[in-house]
């Protein structure tokens, strides 16, 4: 090996393992509860699309808001749709709650997220928007948490999804991706002020929306969160993410739902910040960095690499198992085993994304997709 190369060997890892430690750094603390009579009025559109684990629950956290002033907009494209009955039962039980059911989507839009955001709009009487997933378990008190963070220059808010309750295995790596990987670098980038942007439940105001081409802007690709992101940088206004993470439920996953899930998140990854995917699985998948860590240090301590990769593979599993403890996330025996099976699935699906494909399949709507390019960072 020469000696660039060893060193550069030795340089990666020490980024990966530093980023690693980064990660450990406690999330900012929760904001205070927006209350009161004169608090700003906030519609909530729900895109609902199938019955999803522990929906009814979901459906009924919305209806349970400790908000003063909040409508319920849920909508849903397909007229048999199996969420319909979940959601007007809802609406029945809480008659004191304004909110309706919109059924139908938007042809033009090719995002189907999207499509039932277009229709929902529509009918939403205030200038706050709160874009919330069905499959999330919102708090009594995430409207009232959210609204203190939405300062004059910020564009966007958007909540971490946190995964919870798998039954299964593949749920398991499901909320490896999700906890340890995906919230983890999201409040890490957060923290080294690289913007980012989630689905889970994302505030916006009306009017920045409309500047920026509205909901019409973000429809024709499988990227509306990053889009939105986009768009509000163009505005000149911020992107934040929320201190307060969103329980998702996650049940049971199979092999397939998981790959065409995060295939499309690669995707979006990659169409907002190119340059951050690569350095993504060059540095945060612990796959790459401890094969590389393996033949710097097993050469400077004259050990094997076969003895030197497992040792920094399971320091890389140890620091996500500490940032877990620091959460307060749950964490069954089966964790490391769902860590070590997500890293090898990611870089699958990173390489796919580089190489292969250029299709994504998302909730059964099958989505053609160009070449991303890095956007502009002015």
């Amino acid at each position: 090996m020469s000696v660039i190369l060893y060193w550069a060997f030795g340089g990666w890892w020490v980024i990966s393992a530093a980023i690693q430690l980064v990660s450990l750094v406690m999330p900012a603390r929760r904001s205070a509860p927006a209350v009161g009579k004169d608090a700003c009025g906030v519609s909530v559109l729900v895109p609902v699309k199938g019955v999803d684990f522990e929906l009814p629950a979901n459906i009924e956290a919305f209806f349970r808001q400790s908000y003063p002033r909040f409508e319920l907009i849920f909508a849903v494209a397909d007229a048999n749709d199996r969420a319909i009955p979940v959601i007007e039962a809802a609406i029945a039980d809480h008659p004191t709650v304004e909110a309706r059911l919109v059924i139908g989507g938007e042809e033009i839009a090719r995002n189907p997220k999207v499509a039932n955001l277009l229709r929902a709009e529509r009918w939403a009487r205030y200038d706050l928007l709160l874009l919330s997933a069905a499959n999330m378990a919102l708090a009594h008190d995430t409207i009232a948490r959210l609204i203190p963070v939405l300062e004059s220059d910020v564009g966007v808010i958007s909540s971490i999804p946190i995964a919870v309750r798998p039954t299964n295995f593949v749920g398991e790596i499901e909320c490896s991706a999700n906890n340890g990987y995906g919230a983890r670098w999201l409040f890490t980038a957060q923290k080294l002020g690289i913007a980012a942007v989630n689905g889970a439940a994302t505030l916006v105001r009306r009017d920045d929306l409309s500047r920026g081409g509205g909901f019409a802007a973000l429809a024709h690709g499988p990227c509306d969160d990053c889009e939105l992101m986009l768009m509000m940088r163009k505005l000149g206004l911020r992107a934040l993410l929320a201190p307060e993470p969103i329980p998702h439920p996650i049940g049971a996953r199979t092999v397939r739902e998981f790959c065409q899930r995060h295939r499309r998140w690669i995707h979006c990854r990659r169409h907002c910040l190119s340059w951050a995917v690569l350095a993504e699985f060059l540095l945060l998948n612990s796959i790459a960095p401890s094969i590389v860590g393996a033949m710097f240090w097993s050469n400077r301590l004259e050990a094997s690499p076969m003895v030197v990769g497992p040792i920094l593979l399971a320091s890389f599993l140890l620091v996500e198992a500490l940032f877990h403890l620091r959460m307060g996330w749950k964490l069954s025996w089966r964790a490391p085993a769902a860590w070590l099976a997500r890293d090898v699935l990611l870089l699958l699906l990173w390489l796919d994304e580089l190489v292969l494909r250029r299709r994504l399949v998302w909730r059964g709507t099958v989505i053609e997709v160009s070449k991303p390019t890095a956007p502009s960072t002015h």
